[in-house]
């Protein structure tokens, strides 16, 4: 019997979430919630049930799950509604800007009584997670991540909320901490209003660097660990390759021989599952830390 999956939001992210759902066998899309007006009418055209909001689509539908990709600042409010009447649901990052909400949906993930996940491809990385057993063996010096691009990226949010929400996940769930330490931040500003973000902390003795936004000219998305006597291991969180000195090599080709599913779809998986993996519960709790953070130095305005 199908997963019956409605989708919350119409923008670029709601398309690909479209298309993994009509190639998995598993599920059915029965709905698509879109207020974007002009949108609303082309998707109208494809033949796909569409509704304005979550409210009105629960007048007439119930699915079994929801992938809820559409203004953050709504997460909150379908998440309650969602709760009532035991709806699984994946949220998009950022998990919301409201302390309050951010007090509420942890509440509701604490509760467990329906399956509550953060999409985060980084942590549904398999090779990127199975990578993590060879980094520990060596002692960590410093690690740096890039992520970000020149767009598309949503308007009417500081891009630091959209891109800084995944470098700051990662580590994290990489390192196991609840907060940061001698943070400093610096943020550029180019002539067309452009930010990219420089943030600097350490954790123990380990240095860590993000650089985030949507200033960089390419989409990157990059996390490279540094060791002892010049070694590294870089991984390339967009095309899945691995680049590391030559003592690595070996370790990395039996990572690199091995077959990997696609983070959105091991995501979409979890509804296939009876119960939340530690891992997800994991994984959604550094989420709401994220929030913390950014909430902390860049409040949404």
């Amino acid at each position: 019997m199908k997963i019956k999956i409605g989708v919350i939001g119409c923008g670029p992210w709601s398309e690909i979430i479209l298309k993994c759902i009509d190639n998995n066998h598993n599920y059915e899309l029965k709905y698509l919630v879109c207020r974007n007006e002009s949108k609303f009418k082309k998707i109208k055209n494809k033949k796909i049930l569409v509704y304005k909001s979550f409210k009105e689509s629960l007048l007439e539908h119930t699915p079994d799950a929801i992938f809820v990709c559409g203004d953050p600042r709504e997460n909150c409010s379908i998440i309650k509604q969602a709760y009532k009447l035991n709806i699984n649901c994946i949220i998009e990052k950022p998990i919301c800007f409201n302390p309050y909400h951010y007090r509420e949906i942890k509440r509701l993930h604490k509760l467990k009584k329906n399956k509550l996940f953060l999409n985060l491809p980084n942590l549904n990385d398999e090779k990127f997670l199975k990578l993590k057993k060879i980094i520990f063996k060596r002692k960590i010096l410093k690690v740096n991540i890039i992520e970000g691009s020149m767009g598309p990226f949503r308007k009417n949010i500081d891009p630091i909320w959209d891109w800084g929400t995944h470098p700051l996940t990662t580590l994290y769930y990489f390192f196991n901490f609840k907060d940061t330490y001698d943070y400093k931040i610096k943020k550029i500003i180019n002539k067309n209003k452009i930010k990219v973000y420089n943030i600097n902390f350490k954790y123990k003795d380990i240095d860590l660097k993000i650089l985030t936004g949507n200033y960089l000219k390419n989409k990157k998305r990059i996390i490279k660990f540094y060791f002892n006597n010049d070694e590294f291991i870089a991984y390339n969180f967009i095309n899945k390759q691995i680049t590391c000195t030559k003592n690595f090599k070996n370790q990395i080709k039996q990572l690199n021989n091995n077959f990997y599913s696609q983070p959105i779809d091991k995501l979409l998986n979890v509804f296939l599952k009876k119960n939340i993996s530690s891992h997800q519960i994991k994984t959604f709790n550094c989420g709401l830390v994220a929030f913390k953070f950014l909430n902390k130095y860049f409040k949404y305005s």
